[in-house]
């Protein structure tokens, strides 16, 4: 006689199995429509973040016609952070790969990309000091520090022969 480690259950008395499944679906219609977003923004050649015109706070138009408010910041930052951190991600992977490099980030390179993030950050918060300017101020530095730590970091790597 054979005995088995497991034991074969009926579908129906095992609810984690079905939730799983659940899961498992709900997570492919949420991949399915992300494939979607992507191929729009891709179609389009532009991602658009949207405002609504005169929500007080949010977004509104002042007298010169420059948007202003909640929305419009983070708009800002999300191109600020996504247009960053996407290209140093690009420069980093093509300079290290192109390099014959392993492909991993030091604690240079990851400094690199928490400024880049501490910048977009900085951006958003901004708008809810009495320090706007100087926050907006540090944002741009930041950032701006990131690209300088990359040329710092990469530009040895740029005029190195190959591995």
């Amino acid at each position: 006689m054979v005995a088995h480690d497991r034991a074969v259950r009926h579908p129906a008395a095992d609810p984690l199995g079905r939730a799983d499944r659940a899961l498992a679906g709900a997570a492919g219609a949420v991949v399915a429509a992300q494939a979607q977003t992507l191929k729009a923004v891709k179609d389009r050649g532009a991602l658009v973040c949207g405002v609504s015109e005169g929500l007080l706070g949010f977004s509104a138009k002042d007298a010169k016609g420059e948007w202003s408010g909640f929305d419009v910041d983070f708009c800002r930052a999300l191109g600020v952070g996504a247009v960053g951190t996407m290209t140093l991600g690009v420069m980093t992977r093509a300079t290290l790969g192109h390099s014959g490099r392993a492909l991993a980030a030091g604690a240079g390179t990851s400094a690199i990309y928490a400024l880049v993030t501490i910048g977009a950050a900085l951006r958003v918060l901004a708008p809810f000091t009495a320090q706007a300017l100087i926050l907006t101020s540090l944002a741009g530095a930041a950032w701006s520090a990131a690209f300088l730590l990359f040329a710092i970091l990469y530009a040895p790597i740029f005029f190195a022969n190959k591995k």
